[in-house]
């Protein structure tokens, strides 16, 4: 249909028109996400003028991504991918399961159910924080957003390989941990060693901030010392060799998409 292949070209930015809702959409989407985080303040929660014009604001916003989202489904027949389904319905029930398209809904259901379900009202400011998930959808306007995830797809396998090593290496000094400083008396930041790492569930959290390279903790026994000198070069490798592998998988799609340019 004539209609819906221009709606779909206007919601993808194909025409000057389009662009300029695009820009509107970006302004929307940084607008709710403003609006979610002050209203997490309490002078804001407080203030019941300031709290009634938050309720304008993120009405208004909701309708117009409501709209926004109903056009996206309406026009999804049209996407590439989908032409090829002659059942209008199926295709469109395809969009609505995809990632973008299950953030738009997670952004603006909670609104509706606040409203006509009382007993959901409670979890109103959890529901508002939702909306910061529409940040994902960014990527639907700038392409070079999407060329992260490419790039992880890309080194895939290294990272899975590396983030095997890294979980082995946390378990490893968390039971070496666990075995130094279970009977340590010395209190750090009021709070004795041996409390910390009184079992081995427990030491996971203090291994894995150790790990991270931050040490909020010094109060170790002379073979705790020992065993944070190799963690803490254990660390840089389980920092360093996935910043290598990224960095590596970013220059080769940044090599194939120049040649390609070029051969072009």
């Amino acid at each position: 249909l004539e209609w819906r292949r221009a709606l779909f070209c206007f919601l993808e930015a194909q025409t000057r028109a389009g662009v300029w809702f695009e820009r509107l959409v970006f302004t929307a989407i940084f607008l709710s996400v403003s609006l979610a985080a002050l209203g997490t303040v309490r002078t804001v929660q407080d203030d019941v003028y300031m709290e009634e014009g938050f309720f304008v604001a993120e009405t208004l916003l909701v309708v117009f991504f409501t709209a926004e989202y109903v056009a996206r489904v309406t026009a999804s027949p049209e996407k590439p991918q989908w032409r090829y389904i002659k059942n209008v319905p199926l295709a469109r029930a395809k969009y609505m399961f995809t990632f973008h398209a299950l953030v738009d809904l997670s952004s603006i259901a909670p609104w509706y159910l606040a409203r006509f379900l009382p007993q959901v009202d409670r979890y109103d400011e959890m529901f508002r924080l939702l909306r910061i998930l529409r940040l994902l959808t960014l990527e639907r306007h700038l392409p070079g957003m999407s060329l992260f995830r490419h790039v992880v797809k890309r080194g895939s396998s290294d990272l899975a390989v590396a983030a095997l090593v890294a979980g082995v290496t946390w378990l490893m000094f968390t039971g070496l941990l666990y075995l130094t400083e279970r009977s340590n008396t010395t209190v750090d930041a009021d709070l004795p060693m041996s409390q910390r790492f009184s079992n081995f569930p427990s030491s996971l959290s203090y291994t894995l901030i150790l790990l991270s390279g931050d040490y909020p903790l010094v109060q170790f026994t002379s073979a705790g010392r020992f065993v944070n000198f190799f963690m803490i070069i254990c660390a840089q490798g389980i920092v360093g060799i996935p910043t290598a592998i990224t960095i590596t998988a970013f220059r080769a799609l940044v090599r194939e998409a120049s040649l390609a340019r070029t051969q072009s």
